[in-house]
């Protein structure tokens, strides 16, 4: 969506895939945590209401549940799915893997390229599952801006 060419022109924008290297990835998540306002998506949103997130590093997870004053998920309308189980079928097996393969991780999902095999690698992106299942009681303002197009993962 080219958010951080459009928001840093007139915003200080924390994100931490503009770093150069693991140590500046590190660096900026970090910096992610501390902001006012925070941007991200998830990997997949029920029609009875909870968002499912699966997360490797853990930076996108822990920054969508404490610190900011607003919380603002970006969804597009692919990862909408009728129920709780489904959405969790989509984060394992089409978000996380197409994530996995966009990284160019060797792992079991990259390789078949058909489902998520729960695997143990050493690459494994999928380190934590989060379920929202409404706002956090310490944000102040949470947002999912649902766009009718196909968004990422």
């Amino acid at each position: 969506m080219g958010m951080y060419q459009r928001l840093s022109t007139h915003n200080t924008v924390y994100d931490p895939n503009q770093g150069r290297d693991n140590d500046e990835f590190l660096e900026l998540a970090k910096k992610c945590l501390t902001a006012d306002i925070y941007l991200t998506s998830v990997n997949a949103l029920s029609e009875t209401g909870e968002m499912v997130n699966i997360d490797g590093t853990g930076n996108r997870i822990a920054g969508s549940l404490f610190g900011h004053r607003k919380v603002y998920f970006i969804v597009g309308t692919n990862k909408i799915e009728p129920d709780l189980d489904k959405a969790i079928w989509r984060a394992r097996n089409i978000a996380a893997p197409k994530n996995a393969k966009k990284y160019d991780l060797s792992t079991p999902c990259v390789i078949k390229g058909d489902r998520c095999y729960d695997c143990a690698g050493p690459e494994r992106i999928c380190n934590a599952m989060i379920i929202y299942m409404k706002k956090m009681d310490d944000v102040d303002d949470v947002k999912i801006i649902l766009i009718d197009e196909r968004l990422g993962f």
